[in-house]
């Protein structure tokens, strides 16, 4: 499902793209997933992964958060990416930029260039290419709203 973008989209209705969309997928195995992302949750940007077991759980924080808890009543001049609020309590970024992935990641393509060798799974263009063709059939599954099953497999 999606927002549906423009007009239809939950807030940003002069955003081209849709502001929020979920999906759910079983893969072959019988493992579910549900993915869901947005640009419309308030604070300042989450970006995690929870994993959920049938003796435990897993909950992986990919902004890496903050090992610090500030408060201000003027507010701060920066707290995390997307975050247009930042008084009272908040956990400012710690160099966001290299706890993103950003530094390691180009430092790792620089390597790779440099070797003239692969980049590690999941960073190489055909990784990005078969995460696409998912997303492809993503929207198709919201634009005709049916199951859509991946014979590719």
């Amino acid at each position: 499902m999606t927002s549906g973008g423009g007009e239809k989209n939950l807030i940003h209705r002069t955003m081209e793209g849709e502001d929020w969309a979920a999906c759910l997928m079983k893969f072959a195995d019988g493992t579910v997933a549900i993915l869901e992302s947005n640009y419309v949750s308030e604070g300042g940007m989450e970006d995690s992964i929870d994993f959920y077991g049938t003796l435990g759980c897993l909950h992986v924080d990919l902004t890496f958060s903050s090992a610090i808890r500030a408060f201000s009543k003027p507010g701060l001049s920066y707290t995390v990416e997307k975050a247009d609020i930042t008084t009272g309590w908040s956990n400012p970024a710690v160099d966001e930029k290299y706890n993103l992935g950003y530094v390691a990641e180009i430092a790792h393509f620089v390597d790779c260039a440099l070797r003239d060798a692969d980049a590690r799974v999941g960073l190489r263009g055909v990784d990005g290419l078969e995460a696409l063709k998912v997303i492809r059939l993503i929207y198709e599954s919201a634009e005709t709203g049916r199951k859509i099953v991946n014979d590719a497999l």
